[in-house]
């Protein structure tokens, strides 16, 4: 089931771009003098189809999360007004294996000059830049969320918002640590002159089933027919939209756990100094080695056994072949550990299969 929650973040005058200096009363932007969400709005912020952004969270957001079945309104509080400032759907967290991926390829590190322009950031580490630096080596990794471009907005200014029809309290949720669940049709009421032309946000809202049991106090709840229908829209199915994308169309990077495994693959043939090419004529990567190219089709198999995973690659492999390169190398790599049958069938295709050894922390091909 799918939830929606309000998440305070830190307040930010620079639109969420960059760091601003501002001053915190408590927490980890109090402590350090900057939070990692400070660049939620970062149009940089890119990674292989998806938009990585930073809350503070807890461990139950993870059960939803772990599926994309979370939505995130950002909020903050300012001058005793709270205000939305942006909203995802669809949001998937990050292990601590993706957020070093993330950070490598994103360059986060090179952002520590932004930090250390702050005055905030400067007290806080007492004008030391060496101690500083050596922090921001290790968190500058930390980025917790992300979700496909298209079910993220970042709205053109705050929206001020009504604790009191909202939640019925006289404030909401303002600690960065916590956050508030809601109805969708709350999210709905807020944010829909800002989300009407995306329909990915609006899909989410009103589709699938809503763990009502999250939410204190609820009002009637609205149906997803009633929804739509009360903002005039119908469902376009966003869903299935990325589904087609993922599976026919080759638009690879909007399926979570299969940026993470290219990612993992690309690292591992850099550091091996093979150069290579990514996502080119549906090909998710492709190298060349000993004066040959090889075509790569790349399998999460987390979730799949990894028969079935190899039957819809090794036609997809041939195809390449066959319109790109009838004298390409043809190799196949999954995510998790293939069985001896797997192998041998793969091999007696004159293909390659690589899967990902956890234990050995690198890839192996048989």
């Amino acid at each position: 089931m799918k939830v929606c929650i309000l998440k305070p973040l830190m307040w930010n005058t620079n639109d969420y771009i960059s760091p601003s200096g501002f001053e915190s009363s408590s927490g980890y932007s109090a402590e350090k003098g900057y939070g990692h969400e400070e660049w939620n709005n970062n149009p940089n912020r890119i990674w292989r189809g998806f938009k990585v952004f930073h809350t503070e969270a807890q461990a139950r957001l993870f059960e939803y999360s772990k599926n994309g079945n979370l939505c995130i309104l950002m909020i903050a509080s300012h001058s005793r007004n709270q205000y939305a400032l942006g909203i995802a759907t669809n949001v998937y967290d990050n292990d601590d294996e993706e957020m070093q991926l993330i950070s490598k390829e994103l360059n986060f590190f090179d952002n520590y000059n932004q930090l250390w322009e702050q005055s905030t950031v400067r007290n806080c580490f007492n004008d030391d830049f060496e101690k500083f630096l050596e922090h921001w080596k290790e968190d500058c990794k930390w980025i917790r969320w992300k979700c496909p471009i298209e079910n993220y907005k970042w709205f053109e200014r705050p929206i001020l918002l009504d604790a009191k029809k909202i939640s019925g309290q006289n404030k909401l949720v303002s600690m960065h640590g916590n956050y508030q669940a809601v109805l969708p049709q709350t999210i709905m009421d807020i944010v829909y002159e800002q989300i009407k032309e995306n329909s990915f946000v609006f899909d989410w809202l009103t589709t699938g089933e809503f763990d009502y049991d999250r939410v204190n106090n609820p009002p009637v709840i609205q149906t997803n027919a009633e929804l739509r229908k009360k903002y005039n829209r119908k469902v376009t199915n966003a869903t299935a939209i990325n589904s087609y994308s993922y599976w026919v169309e080759g638009r690879r990077n909007i399926e979570p756990l299969h940026a993470k495994l290219q990612a993992k693959f690309v690292k591992y043939l850099s550091d091996n100094g093979i150069e290579f090419e990514e996502n080119s004529n549906f090909i998710d990567v492709q190298y060349r080695k000993d004066g040959r190219i090889c075509f790569c089709e790349l399998k999460p198999t987390e979730n799949i056994k990894t028969k079935y995973a190899i039957r819809i690659a090794v036609g997809q492999l041939l195809e390449y072949q066959y319109f790109n390169d009838k004298e390409a190398n043809l190799e196949i790599v999954l995510s998790t550990r293939p069985t001896i049958d797997d192998v041998n069938f793969v091999n007696s295709l004159k293909i390659k299969l690589t899967y990902f050894d956890d234990e050995l922390e690198t890839f192996i091909t048989k």
